[in-house]
């Protein structure tokens, strides 16, 4: 484990350039409810630099973009986007926005009271595999209702589900970053023939690893939550209307109308022909 570098010094630099929208606990108790003393995204540019040598809170930074770097035992490594640094309370930490870049990262700053088991549980800053997209839009929605309407049920909403999101990456086994990349990349292409060798060569794992992997986290095997995903898209197409059974069970992957139809009526509790509009009624 690499020493921090002794020639970092406290830093707390934003920059003129670096445009941020934050959302402190002050102006959401549902934030401090969640041990959230400051969230935001920050747009940041050549001199976005912080330096803590002895932080009294934790702090969840994901990266969206290329253009950053943070030091990572005792060494400045890249943030790539997809990934994230955890930092505990009392562990020293830097991150910056690498010259003539622009970084995209989104933050939160959390609180470790004495009296509540800890938020982040590491000893060292740690790198994190995460989809910052989430956490950025919730965030950013929760800036504009700070800002604009503050009506304070919506605060609440936008503030739970900020403090969710923030949850999931604390977690160390809540979820596994290959598993989203995966299921991600299968739901744009849901007609394609998948099998299980094909679903697990996509993932960078074995079969087994990624049948392992998916129950544990989805409660389900890979080629059933394919099953699960092409039958939600099935609804989502029928119920707009215009298309025949045939055509909607092509388009999710299955040439067989009958095997479609007989996997909707299991998956979903009722036969497709229930969700398609009625004659001259289609729904807009």
């Amino acid at each position: 484990m690499g020493a921090f570098p002794s020639d970092l010094r406290e830093i707390h630099h934003i920059g003129s350039e670096t445009r941020e929208w934050l959302v402190a606990a002050t102006a959401s108790p549902a934030l401090r409810e969640a041990r959230i003393q400051l969230c935001g995204v920050s747009a940041a540019r050549p001199g976005f630099s912080f330096v803590r040598r002895c932080p009294e809170h934790s702090q969840l930074l994901l990266s969206l973009s290329p253009g950053g770097e943070a030091v990572l035992d005792g060494a400045w490594c890249e943030l790539r986007p997809g990934q994230g640094y955890l930092t505990p309370p009392g562990a020293p930490h830097a991150y910056r926005c690498q010259p003539r870049a622009e970084w995209l990262a989104v933050w939160a700053i959390l609180i470790e009271d004495d009296d509540a088991p800890r938020l982040v549980t590491a000893e060292v800053p740690a790198l994190i595999e995460a989809d910052a997209r989430p956490l950025h839009d919730a965030t950013l929605n929760l800036h504009r209702e700070s800002v604009g309407g503050s009506d304070p049920q919506h605060l609440r909403l936008w503030s739970e589900l900020v403090a969710a999101l923030v949850r999931r990456h604390l977690a160390p086994v809540a979820t596994d970053q290959r598993l989203w990349r995966l299921w991600e990349e299968v739901d744009a292409d849901l007609g394609r023939p998948w099998t299980l060798g094909d679903l697990a060569r996509h993932a960078g794992l074995g079969p087994e690893q990624l049948r392992r992997l998916c129950l544990r986290h989805l409660g389900a095997s890979p080629m059933q939550h394919l099953a699960r995903l092409r039958m939600r898209r099935a609804a989502a197409l029928l119920a707009t209307g215009g298309r025949g059974v045939a055509t909607v069970a092509a388009a999710v992957g299955y040439d067989n109308a009958f095997a479609f139809s007989t996997a909707f009526r299991r998956i979903m509790g009722r036969p497709p022909s229930r969700l398609r509009p009625p004659a001259g009624g289609r729904r807009r």
